[in-house]
């Protein structure tokens, strides 16, 4: 090949890249555009509520998704048996309002209600994006008699669904780890600390 040709080629991906990088920075701008909106709405839906000042409502809704925290935090704070401060704690940072929903099942269905007060509830059920997975999770671990109360709050607390339990009950019977050890393996939440 020419060195001519070389250049005319080097040229055509210089433009090939160039226009790739504006594409990109377009879609940087719209998603960070979107962001910033949602974060408005959720501020204004929000602070139309009156249950919360400025300043609480800037912290529930910048950044992230705003649009769940407003959703939550509205049916939250319609919730009798939660305070403002438990209603904006539960629902800080919340994908969607299932939060509160699961937080609603959990109170409302008796055999979960036995096992969990009212701030167990709510970390149990704060950050979740299934709002029946808690539930399912400990009327699941329930039935399993080597649980104590304590290790059946920590394994379903965040979960989605009844998993935890299944990763237990596996994790038992195969003798290997001890039953804090399982519950520990298992659990929903701070799954990937150190």
């Amino acid at each position: 090949m020419t060195q001519g040709g070389d250049w005319r080629i080097l040229r055509a991906m210089n433009k090939i890249l160039a226009s790739l990088t504006l594409g990109l920075s377009l879609i940087t701008l719209s998603v960070t555009h979107s962001a910033h909106a949602d974060s408005y709405s959720c501020f204004s839906s929000v602070e139309d509520n009156r249950l919360v000042n400025k300043n609480e409502a800037v912290v529930l809704c910048s950044g992230g998704n705003s649009a769940g925290v407003a959703a939550c935090l509205n049916m939250a704070l319609d919730e009798r048996t939660l305070s403002n401060n438990e209603a904006k704690s539960l629902c800080i940072a919340a994908p969607t309002e299932a939060p509160i929903k699961c937080y609603q099942q959990v109170v409302a269905t008796r055999d979960t209600r036995r096992m969990l007060n009212s701030n167990e509830a709510q970390a149990a059920c704060k950050g979740v994006s299934a709002e029946g997975g808690v539930t399912s999770c400990l009327l699941s671990a329930d039935r399993v008699r080597t649980l104590s109360r304590n290790e059946k709050v920590t394994l379903c607390s965040g979960a989605n669904d009844a998993t935890p339990v299944t990763c237990y009950e596996r994790a038992e019977g195969d003798r290997l780890l001890s039953g804090n050890q399982a519950v520990e393996l298992c659990r929903t939440r701070d799954r990937f600390r150190l």
